[in-house]
C-alpha cells in the first residue's frame, strides 16, 4: 500500500528560487513500509537508470554527474544502472513525467526530451526494488539540463521529496 504523504511534504509545491529559477516537485508518493536508512547502507554509487534525454542535449554521463543523493544519504554520486542492478534498491530518472504506476517496470519508455511545455523541463523519479516502486515525485523546473546552473539544486530537492528524513516511529512494520 502507498500513500502520498500530508499536504505540507506531500505536494512539496516547494517554489525556491534558484539559479535555475522556479522549481516545483509534486505528486509525492512514499511506501509508508520502506525505511530510506536502506539507502544510506547500500553502498556507493547509486545504479540510476535515466530515461529520455535533456532539454539542453546533454549526454547520458553529464545528467548521471549531476545526480548526486542528498547529504545525509551520503552524497552518493550515480552510476549507469546495469542488468544486474534491476533488483536490487536503484533510482529511475525520467525526462518525461512517467505514471507511477509504470516507472519501474523494466520496459518503461520515456516521452519526449525534456517533457513539460516550452521553457520547463518535468522529469519524474523514483525509487525503486525490480518492478516495485518505494518512492516517487515529479519535477517541474526551468532548469533545461546538467549544463544549467540550477539544475543540481532542482533535483536535490526532487531527491529530498522522495527520500524524506525518517524516524523509526515513521516507518510502519509489515504485518
Amino acid at each position: 500500500m502507498r500513500f502520498a504523504l500530508t499536504a505540507a511534504s506531500a505536494l512539496m509545491l516547494s517554489a525556491c528560487a534558484a539559479a535555475g529559477g522556479l522549481n516545483m516537485v509534486h505528486t509525492v508518493i512514499v511506501d509508508p513500509y520502506f525505511g530510506i536508512s536502506e539507502v544510506a547502507v547500500t553502498g556507493a554509487p547509486m545504479p540510476t537508470r535515466v530515461i529520455g534525454a535533456p532539454r539542453d542535449g546533454a549526454s547520458l554521463d553529464q545528467t548521471l554527474a549531476a545526480l548526486t543523493l542528498p547529504a545525509r544519504l551520503g552524497a552518493r554520486p550515480a552510476r549507469a544502472e546495469t542488468p544486474d542492478d534491476f533488483r536490487g534498491l536503484r533510482v529511475v530518472f525520467a525526462y518525461a513525467p512517467l505514471p507511477a504506476s509504470r516507472i519501474c517496470e523494466a520496459d518503461a519508455a520515456g516521452g519526449a526530451a525534456g517533457g513539460g511545455k516550452i521553457g520547463v523541463t518535468e522529469i519524474s523519479a523514483a525509487l525503486c526494488r525490480g518492478d516495485r516502486q518505494y518512492s516517487y515525485g515529479i519535477l517541474r523546473t526551468q532548469a533545461a539540463g546538467p549544463t544549467d546552473p540550477g539544475f543540481r539544486g532542482a533535483v536535490l530537492q526532487l531527491f529530498g521529496a522522495i527520500m524524506p528524513h525518517q524516524t523509526e516511529e515513521f516507518i510502519r512494520p509489515r504485518r
